[in-house]
């Protein structure tokens, strides 16, 4: 009997895993309940220096400054009320948010950018922070950053590099540059031309990007990567129809998941989702809308498609967080996820959309001809026929014609969505049976 209660249990969680596995109705994030998540992560304490006002108490690994610049972004955008971006409301609401010390997150950076920075981590700060925030404010000015007031002012312009006439290929590493490529394109107009080619000399053939710019396939390709790769190159001038930006767009098509949202590391990731969604935007599109899939990835035409937004709602926990099963910080998910559903701030260059490709018109069949007058056959009176016609193979019956075939059979059986689901269904079931017979031996 008490076989019989394990077999009824087990199967009927197996039944609960297929029907649980189908993709739920779902909504946005609650924007909202992800910023209080947020707020009530903010690390406590007086001392900027111990990461006091950040939103990760490990100054030294450099996750404090990776997180916390993520963060601010998330409270400026989700503090938007209008159409068009407000940095007074975006600096508001960061300076708003403070840990029970009174420390708030300029509080931190400001300490974090005395330090030396390089032109990677300043373009970071500028793309995030600084220019998001620069309402004309006394300390928000990118060129003399001091929001803490404690006169020490950053120029984080010429930490980034030489000015708008000057053109480096890269600024560091290669997602670092993409991002960099994004804050000169802010100051200045547009990315570098060097930096353009420089993004170009990295894609590979199917596509992507790899986190070390390799262009030759051996270091694999990811989405997060290829999604910043198209929005510097878009922040670079490179028009959305560009061979290099339809590659990335169709890369990222072939990875997305039924649900909607993107993996990383095998399992439903919101950061990597995000930055999918940015790109998508960036190359003109509404990730809302399947357009930018049909017109990179026409095969999945007519498919069904999740909304990206949905999917992120789809990945909101009880506490307001979005958050994967291989998430390293929920903070920094979080984040991004609320990144990927206002883009009100990134992308900050969008090209002009692509049509999808026309199809092309159906092939009108030819007339049919006309069937061939019978002929009497001619026959020799000196020569022997058989069949009808001359014993040497003359104009009688063809022995053997090919017969009309009709252009599709008739069908015979279950949809062939049935029967792949009712044999994945028995093919599970025997393996968990042998499982089964195995454990209670």
């Amino acid at each position: 009997m008490a076989r019989v209660r394990f077999l009824v249990t087990f199967f009927g969680a197996l039944a609960l895993v297929v029907v649980t596995a189908a993709p739920s109705a779902a909504a946005p994030p609650d924007a909202t309940a992800a910023v209080s998540y947020l707020e009530s992560q903010q690390v406590t304490g007086a001392d900027p220096a111990l990461g006091a006002g950040s939103w990760d108490a490990d100054t030294g690994f450099g996750l404090a400054e990776f997180n916390t610049t993520e963060v601010v972004l998330a409270l400026a955008e989700a503090a938007q009320t209008g159409s068009t971006w407000n940095a007074t409301e975006a600096r508001v609401a960061v300076e708003g948010v403070t840990n029970p010390d009174g420390r708030d997150p300029l509080d931190f950076l400001d300490h974090w950018a005395g330090t030396a920075l390089d032109p990677a981590t300043a373009g970071k700060f500028l793309l995030l922070v600084a220019l998001p925030l620069d309402d004309g404010a006394a300390g928000f000015a990118p060129s003399a950053w001091d929001p803490a007031g404690d006169g020490t002012p950053v120029d984080l312009v010429a930490a980034l590099d030489g000015g708008c006439a000057d053109d480096p290929a890269n600024y560091g590493f290669y997602v670092e540059t993409f991002v960099a490529m994004q804050a000169k394109a802010q100051l200045c107009g547009t990315a570098g031309p060097a930096s353009v080619a420089f993004t170009r000399a990295a894609q590979q053939a199917n596509g992507g990007w790899s986190f070390d710019g390799d262009p030759t396939g051996a270091t694999e390709a990811d989405v997060d990567v290829t999604s910043q790769a198209i929005m510097a190159l878009v922040a670079g001038g490179v028009p959305g129809n560009d061979p290099a930006v339809v590659g990335g767009l169709t890369f990222i098509a072939e990875r997305q998941q039924p649900e909607g949202w993107w993996n990383a590391f095998g399992s439903a990731s919101p950061d990597t989702t995000s930055r999918a969604m940015l790109a998508i935007v960036a190359a003109g599109f509404d990730p809302a809308s399947s357009a930018w899939r049909d017109a990179v990835l026409p095969s999945a035409a007519g498919t069904p498609y999740t909304s990206h937004d949905d999917a992120l709602g789809a990945l909101q926990q009880a506490d307001g967080s979005v958050v994967g099963p291989a998430t390293f910080s929920a903070s920094y998910a979080t984040a991004q996820a609320i990144q990927g559903v206002e883009r009100s701030w990134l992308p900050v260059v969008q090209a002009t959309p692509f049509e999808p490709p026309t199809e092309p018109p159906p092939i009108e069949p030819p007339p049919a001809e006309p069937p061939p007058t019978e002929q009497p056959p001619i026959v020799d009176p000196g020569l022997e026929t058989h069949g009808g016609g001359p014993a040497d193979g003359g104009a009688g019956d063809q022995v053997g014609a090919a017969r009309e075939v009709p252009s599709t059979l008739p069908r015979t059986g279950a949809p062939l969505a049935t029967l792949a689901f009712a044999g994945l269904a028995l093919t599970t079931t025997g393996a968990a049976t042998r499982i089964l017979f195995r454990m209670m031996r």
